[in-house]
């Protein structure tokens, strides 16, 4: 039998246990999976509410819990978007070997206060570009949106569109990171916290006024760029929009200083000079970031059969603007 989910015990923690498989039905567990994100992570935002508002919550998702490598996913059961088929993998393993070679690195060693550290460290400009790329996001905001962040982190943007929008939610790949965003964005009603695969998400479709995902998260995460426009498409209501950004050219200097710094404090690996280069920083404990360029981003809005807005912001990024029909 294959392992699944058990609330258990007193400390209010989630355990793997062999038991069947639980689906969806379930708000307190789910409740759970999205507020305590397991032991530590505090009340849930669904404890208390009525089992309307429980049922409202739940409407938002098409799952089953998925335990991969001792973290928990909500995992979208359907395996095709109605915005365009992808094939089938061959395997569980191979479908999963590409995405945890940089979403376990962020998982367990860039992460939470380490993940942080990071952005508190950034030079002058940098932190400008990062500020920059926020500012154009809440332009696209109103205070009755539906917004989903892809790889909230420990909720640096999550915290400035809070005041914006009716709601948003934030997913990582990240429990550490989950936890530290629920204190660091503050416990608000209109915030919820999901661990789940960018790539293979468990909301129902048309689910988001708009879709977020800045700061290179494209490229960083790993993932097949194709699965992660369908995705995001899928899950964002018609007229709504999906944003994607990644570094300018023009921005390498400052970039490669940035992760320069990062290696003098230890939080990435020592970089290797040999194979840096041409956008790609590669650290010799393994880490390697990638950029995505104006070519990448149309083509891959292009298998969706959609029309991008490309916008350069700040000399620093690259958005991708997707108008959803």
């Amino acid at each position: 039998m294959s392992p699944a989910l058990r609330y258990r015990g007193s400390n209010n923690a989630l355990q793997p246990s062999y038991n069947p498989p639980l689906r969806y039905g379930f708000p307190r567990l789910v409740g759970r999976i999205i507020g305590s994100l397991g032991k530590g992570g505090g009340p849930s935002p669904l404890v208390g509410r009525s089992v309307l508002e429980y049922r409202a919550w739940l409407k938002l998702f098409d799952f089953r819990v998925l335990p991969i490598r001792n973290h928990y996913y909500l995992r979208r059961m359907r395996p095709y978007s109605s915005h365009g088929r992808l094939p089938r993998p061959a395997s569980k393993r191979s479908r999963y070997r590409k995405y945890f070679a940089m979403s376990s690195y962020y998982t367990e060693k860039l992460s939470s206060e380490r993940l942080r550290a990071c952005y508190d460290l950034a030079p002058p400009r940098t932190k400008v570009y990062l500020q920059a790329e926020i500012e154009f996001v809440l332009q696209k905001t109103s205070s009755s949106m539906a917004i989903l962040e892809l790889g909230c982190g420990y909720g640096r943007v999550l915290r400035q569109l809070l005041p914006r929008a009716r709601s948003v939610v934030g997913i990582d790949t990240s429990l550490r990171s989950l936890r530290m965003a629920a204190e660091f964005a503050g416990r608000n009603g209109s915030l919820h916290l999901v661990a789940m695969d960018a790539a293979q998400m468990g909301f129902r479709d048309r689910t988001f006024n708009l879709t977020v995902c800045i700061q290179n998260g494209i490229s960083a995460f790993g993932a097949d760029q194709s699965e992660l426009f369908t995705e995001a498409v899928r899950v964002t209501r018609s007229g709504g929009r999906v944003l994607f950004s990644t570094y300018c050219e023009r921005f390498w200097e400052e970039r490669l200083k940035w992760f320069e710094i990062q290696a003098e404090h230890g939080l990435i690996g020592e970089i290797d000079y040999h194979a840096t280069g041409n956008g790609v920083i590669v650290c010799k404990d393994g880490f390697r970031a990638t950029t995505t360029d104006a070519e990448s981003f149309r083509k891959l809005s292009g298998v969706l059969k959609l029309a991008p807005n490309i916008i350069e912001v700040d000399g620093s990024s690259l958005f991708c603007e997707i108008a959803v029909p």
